[in-house]
């Protein structure tokens, strides 16, 4: 599972920093939504993408911390903590990981999931991710609202 989410870091990293596109872009057109969006420690998060290419076998879940023009990377996602998902005919990725508080490293800084108030007013967020491991076009996160 380490592995994976290592892969899917780098990928994401390779995608935001190779190609400089604006968010919907860079997502391939994966819509991914979080339910509960405040979830409690323990709870169960349904993670649903649309927009996935359909019936395809290669993608992964993960929880994320993230900001507007940070390049994501392994550092800032729970790697001991992710599945593995598919599509289904619809283009449809449903998953669920159970929540747990965690931290990332952003330039040798804590980072939390759930966010304190000081990282919140620098805009830094929380969420689930959906993306494809082999093409680092479809990386999308479904924001918590902590």
């Amino acid at each position: 599972m380490r592995k994976t989410a290592l892969a899917i870091a780098a990928t994401a990293s390779i995608a935001v920093a190779g190609i400089s596109a604006p968010l919907a872009e860079a997502s391939g057109g994966l819509h991914v939504t979080v339910s509960p969006t405040k979830p409690a420690v323990g709870q169960t998060v349904k993670i649903k993408g649309t927009g996935a290419i359909k019936n395809y076998k290669h993608y992964i879940c993960i929880l994320a911390i993230d900001k507007p023009g940070v390049t994501p990377g392994a550092s800032l996602g729970d790697i001991n903590d992710n599945v593995n998902a598919s599509s289904n005919a619809q283009g449809v990725v449903r998953c669920k990981l159970p929540f747990l508080p965690f931290k990332g490293i952003y330039k040798g800084k804590s980072i939390s999931c759930p966010p304190t108030k000081a990282q919140k007013r620098q805009g830094w967020y929380c969420g689930a991710a959906i993306a494809n491991l082999n093409n680092h076009k479809q990386f999308k996160i479904g924001r918590f609202t902590f």
